[in-house]
């Protein structure tokens, strides 16, 4: 006696397992993300006990969010040479 598995099964596990891919490849960018922002931050608040005063506005935590420390160190120095983003 033979065992088939229909067509539909099988398309819907694979379809199952490239979902998992795809909700595991998401978590770990959102990972990245916040890490990213947390260190940015992190760096952000050292800078403010140096006696940087950075503006938080909304472009600079976009910046901070998606470039993590080296985006905080470029604030900090371009808030330091007073180009765009003056203290407060």
């Amino acid at each position: 006696m033979s065992v088939t598995i229909p067509l539909f099964e099988i398309g819907v596990a694979s379809l199952g397992v490239a979902a998992l891919f795809f909700v595991h490849e998401i978590a770990l960018g959102l990972k990245t993300l916040v890490t990213n922002t947390v260190t940015g931050l992190c760096v952000l608040g050292a800078c403010h006990l140096i006696g940087l005063g950075i503006t938080l506005t909304p472009l600079v935590m976009f910046e901070i969010a998606i470039g993590g420390v080296p985006a905080a160190i470029l604030v900090a120095i371009i808030a330091y040479l007073g180009i765009a983003i003056y203290p407060v």
